[in-house]
């Protein structure tokens, strides 16, 4: 990492049976300011998934190791949030300038750098921490478990009944809207009226909700879809409950005139 970020290292090199591999910067000082952020990232590089999954099996007590690994990913994601992260780490905000905070406290320019020690002994504030992380994490796990039950619900409600139309239009937007084959859309106030009539409130659902209850409503054998961002998160929710039912095309193929709305 030294020598991508200045072009040249000269070190001695030597392996101590107490500390481990011991190097020796040689013909250059390097400053405390210029090390400093290097350790930060060997450790969020090298330690910090053995540290997080430490946590998830001492204090959270998961055993599972593809859940763990799992639960890893999730803790990581969400402290990438600026979000999370402020709320992790502040005044700090981000986990690098937080662990950078602590190397700060206890590395000196004129002792050596003993880099387990440091993390074995110096790093209780950031292991605190990342305990609350991880535990976001789970909650975030969990989440995701009772949003895949509810897509299944929702995929063999629609396979154990019978279709109500041939087809339905739908414009992806915020609020996303409905045509009929016609061309004619869909009004708000005919879209609740309907919704009203299901027994919607079994899957947890109701006429307020303004994606997911309609399509069900309509119940539509095929569903096209027209849209240019399939990564929204409506549209991916769509896609995995209806599955085969939804196509999803171009904005620009859209095939009626917008002017009702």
């Amino acid at each position: 990492m030294i020598f991508h970020l200045y072009q040249e290292i000269h070190v001695q090199w030597k392996q101590n049976t107490h500390w481990g591999n011991e190097l020796q910067f040689t013909n250059r000082a390097f400053s405390i300011q210029q090390l400093i952020p290097i350790f930060v990232e060997l450790f969020i590089c090298y330690r910090l998934d053995d540290q997080l999954q430490d946590i998830i099996q001492k204090d959270y007590l998961y055993t599972d190791d593809a859940e763990i690994e799992h639960i890893c990913e999730l803790t990581k994601w969400l402290m990438a949030d600026k979000k999370v992260a402020k709320s992790l780490f502040t005044p700090q905000i981000t986990m690098a300038d937080f662990i950078e905070e602590i190397f700060t406290q206890h590395i000196h320019h004129d002792r050596p750098i003993h880099f387990d020690a440091l993390l074995k002994f110096c790093m209780n504030p950031l292991t605190d921490r990342l305990v609350d992380a991880v535990g976001a994490g789970i909650d975030e796990l969990k989440r995701e478990e009772e949003h895949q039950s509810f897509i299944q619900t929702v995929r063999e409600y629609v396979a154990n009944r019978k279709s109500k139309q041939s087809v339905l239009y739908m414009l992806q937007d915020e609020t996303f809207q409905f045509y009929k084959e016609t061309g004619k859309p869909y009004s708000s106030i005919e879209l609740k009226q309907l919704m009203q009539k299901e027994a919607l409130y079994i899957l947890g659902l109701d006429e307020n909700e303004t994606i997911i209850s309609p399509v069900l409503t309509l119940l539509p054998e095929k569903i096209y879809l027209f849209g240019d961002d399939p990564e929204d998160p409506n549209t991916i929710a769509l896609l995995s409950m209806f599955q085969e039912r939804v196509k999803l095309l171009p904005l620009a193929e859209f095939p009626f005139s917008t002017r009702f709305n």
